[in-house]
């Protein structure tokens, strides 16, 4: 009977070890893998002046992207109202909050390329 629990447990142990190595999710946040590129999209920018904190949210593929390394451009970002309307261009990775959350998966983190103002 011993024996029997002893090859349980370990083909658990075998399995477990397995599972996670083969479930490895990509590197995510500003360091992570870029997942894709966008190009123009219409949205509003908003920042936090004392924190620099940047964020924009999409109105045509709803999502919500934060800024990586905002400091970087934040003299562009300035040229911006807070709230105003742009479109926005940039390598986009997950954000890590979809490891956790189902309710984050429309959440990116960008590496912005381009801010410009959406004339139309």
């Amino acid at each position: 009977m011993r024996i029997v629990f002893n090859i349980l447990v370990w083909t658990g142990v075998i399995f477990f070890t397995l599972a996670i190595q083969g479930c490895k999710k990509e590197k995510c946040g500003c360091d992570g893998e870029i997942s894709f590129e966008v190009y123009d999209v219409p949205g509003r920018l908003y920042y936090d002046k004392e924190t620099k904190y940047t964020w924009f949210e999409s109105t045509s593929v709803y999502s919500f992207f934060t800024f990586c390394y905002p400091e970087k451009i934040w003299d562009d970002i300035l040229e911006f109202e807070h709230g105003e309307e742009v479109l926005l261009s940039g390598e986009v990775s997950d954000d890590c909050e979809k490891l956790v959350s189902y309710y984050a998966s429309n959440k990116y983190v960008i590496h912005v390329t381009e801010i410009k103002l959406d004339e139309f």
